[in-house]
């Protein structure tokens, strides 16, 4: 059971890694956007109707699909003033008894973002901009994104909760 437990969050954990270091290169590809508008509007004085709603889109990507990857690498805000004190155990126990918060929170988030996604593709829904792009792969990439972390939220769950158990690390 215990490798089962183990294979599972390092699976996961794999996912989240590779994820993240997949969707650090839209990074470029939201300057890129950037420098074409700014180049387009200022060299050429022809301003594009796309480039900002596309560079938010391109940074919702980056943002979504990338916060797996920091909850993995410990880059989400924490209270380490406190946190860091403690021993392991003490801090796994803390993050036990808040896991139930989070996951709510990300069911949640995911049960409206599922609405919105059966919304965005039922009505065809298009942005009410100029250049009017379709919201539905943006909506979906928010609903992937969320259960991404919710799956990497699961799996430090796991390792706390046989910290808690046993005093051992689980990976």
């Amino acid at each position: 059971m215990v490798d089962l437990l183990r294979k599972i969050c390092l699976t996961i954990d794999f996912v989240s890694h590779q994820l993240g270091r997949l969707t650090r290169l839209s990074i470029f590809v939201l300057i890129g956007i950037l420098m074409y508008e700014v180049v387009s509007r200022y060299l050429f004085n022809s301003p594009t109707v796309w480039s900002t709603e596309m560079a938010a889109m391109v940074f919702g990507f980056y943002f979504l699909i990338g916060g797996p990857f920091t909850l993995l690498h410990g880059g989400h805000v924490r209270m380490d003033v406190i946190y860091s004190k403690w021993s392991p155990r003490r801090r796994a126990l803390v993050d036990v008894l808040t896991f139930p918060l989070m996951a709510a929170y990300l069911t949640t988030f995911m049960v409206g973002g599922f609405h919105i996604v059966n919304y965005a593709l039922k009505f065809k829904q298009h942005s009410m901009s100029q250049w009017a792009p379709p919201l539905a792969p943006i909506e979906i990439v928010t609903l992937v994104g969320g259960g991404l972390l919710l799956l990497q939220a699961l799996s430090f769950f796991i390792r706390d909760l046989y910290m808690v158990i046993t005093g051992r690390s689980l990976v």
